[in-house]
């Protein structure tokens, strides 16, 4: 069972990397698969809309793990997978306080 969730775990990341690529790709104006802070606030300008300079630079430099100038795969795959995990603990508790709301009337 470990070697098929590792396995599933290596598969799921591969598909990530593939798709955090094509992403970066569309935005990536030097072809160097890395986004600087331009490119950044022109990839957030055009899934949310106009957004400040200063916001723009302190969601990229939070990002920017390394301080390279460069958002890199790495650090939006990292971003991505937090991001998955806590929708997914919301969704569990959201699910356990379902339970037992609906556990409540019974007793």
């Amino acid at each position: 069972k470990q070697w098929y969730q590792r396995r599933v775990a290596i598969t799921a990341g591969a598909f990530l990397d593939d798709e955090i690529k094509k992403e970066i790709k569309q935005y990536d104006n030097d072809g160097n698969l890395k986004i600087d802070k331009a490119e950044f606030k022109a990839m957030l300008n055009s899934y949310l809309g106009t957004i400040s300079d200063d916001e723009a630079t302190e969601l990229f430099e939070d990002i920017d793990r390394d301080s390279s100038g460069y958002i890199e795969v790495s650090e939006l795959k990292r971003v991505l997978r937090n991001q998955i995990l806590q929708e997914l603990e919301r969704l569990k508790k959201e699910k356990s306080t379902d339970c037992d709301s609906a556990l409540i009337p019974l007793l």
